[in-house]
């Protein structure tokens, strides 16, 4: 299963790169209903295929949208090997590691920067091989086959359990900063305080 995302109280927001500080609670409210909408849809997903919640560090589209995924990648819009190394690897930017990202930054007068060529070397370089065990794949239907029946599918789970008890904070490489100075120079604008009531979900099934 495979959902798009996007708040209406971010529509100005055209990519991470626009993201301030000044996002965050809009942002961490965002993700709060995206987790509601997985705990709503998930009754019938396995345990070992539990969803994904995040962002493409390049994405493919705009405004901002966030992707809401089921970790065994079984879709049928799934066809190569980048579509899926663009869910399986540092290029997929979870919602907890952007709001880290963002909950990190030293100064107000910063914004996301996502470091652009690292993360197109991610996607043309990374083979495809199964996200739990590393085990090589000949394709992208054997990658499928092997991904839902993987013995060590529910290791990352737990690991991320284990790091989150003894206080591990999430963050991913791709994410750098740019100061305001860049913004206003690229025409970009930062976001505005808005109720509950501005945050809709317009969902996509794919």
């Amino acid at each position: 299963r495979h959902y798009l995302s996007n708040p209406s109280c971010l529509m100005n927001v055209k990519s991470m790169n626009d993201l301030t500080k000044d996002h965050l609670d809009e942002l961490r409210e965002f993700h709060n209903l995206a987790k509601s909408i997985v705990a709503a849809i998930s009754r019938d997903v396995t345990k070992s295929n539990p969803f994904k919640i995040g962002y493409h560090s390049i994405p493919s589209l705009h405004p901002l949208h966030l992707h809401i995924i089921s970790s065994d990648l079984d879709s049928p819009c799934i066809t190569s090997r980048k579509h899926i190394v663009s869910f399986s690897s540092d290029f997929f930017v979870s919602s907890e590691e952007l709001e880290n990202h963002l909950e990190s930054a030293f100064v107000d007068s910063v914004s996301v920067a996502v470091r652009v060529q690292r993360a197109q070397d991610v996607l043309d370089s990374t083979p495809l091989q199964c996200q739990y065990c590393g085990r090589a794949a000949l394709n992208v239907p054997d990658f499928k086959r092997h991904n839902q029946t993987c013995p060590k599918a529910t290791a990352p789970n737990n690991l991320e359990r284990a790091h989150n008890d003894n206080g591990y904070v999430h963050f991913n490489s791709l994410l750098g900063w740019s100061s305001k100075r860049d913004l206003a120079r690229n025409g970009r604008v930062s976001g505005r305080k808005r109720s509950r009531r501005d945050i809709e979900l317009n969902l996509q099934k794919g």
